[in-house]
């Protein structure tokens, strides 16, 4: 959902449900932006992210013209209070989790992930697939040798 231009974005905004969830362990990859499409996905409405997502691409903006000195004390305070609305909205929507967070009152981990299982599944191929996969096989070793010889 990072590129405004893929087809998986316009395909996934296309989804319909009554409940979506949106987990992912890096919410930002780059920028701030990244998160708009996010928001779009889980159903705000278009015009309240690009509205939020703007605001805030201003208040970045005006941050680096205060740390320059062409934005007064003033301006500074009114991009203050605009930084609070867009927290106000954002942690409205998004809950955000770390690995160790704690329960205050149990002390007890937050999430836990599952352990990880290994499981090999055999599979009988044709000859025809047999060979396929030899040539893909080969391929792959050839590439991987190659890549190993040019780092040396």
């Amino acid at each position: 959902l990072k590129n405004d231009n893929m087809a998986s974005l316009a395909m996934s905004n296309n989804l319909s449900s009554e409940l979506k969830w949106c987990v992912t362990g890096t919410p930002m990859n780059t920028t701030v932006k990244d998160l708009k499409n996010q928001m779009e996905f889980l159903g705000v409405e278009r015009k309240h992210t690009g509205v939020m997502f703007r605001r805030f691409v201003e208040i970045c903006s005006e941050k680096r013209r205060l740390a320059t000195g062409d934005l007064d004390l003033f301006q500074e305070k009114n991009r203050r209070c605009r930084v609070g609305e867009f927290l106000t909205i954002f942690r409205s929507i998004v809950m955000r989790h770390t690995m160790g967070q704690k329960y205050a009152s149990t002390g007890l981990r937050l999430m836990k992930l599952p352990e990880k299982k290994d499981k090999t599944v055999r599979i009988a191929f044709s000859k025809e697939e047999l060979e396929q996969y030899k040539i893909i096989e080969n391929a792959a070793k050839c590439c991987y040798e190659s890549s190993r010889r040019s780092s040396n």
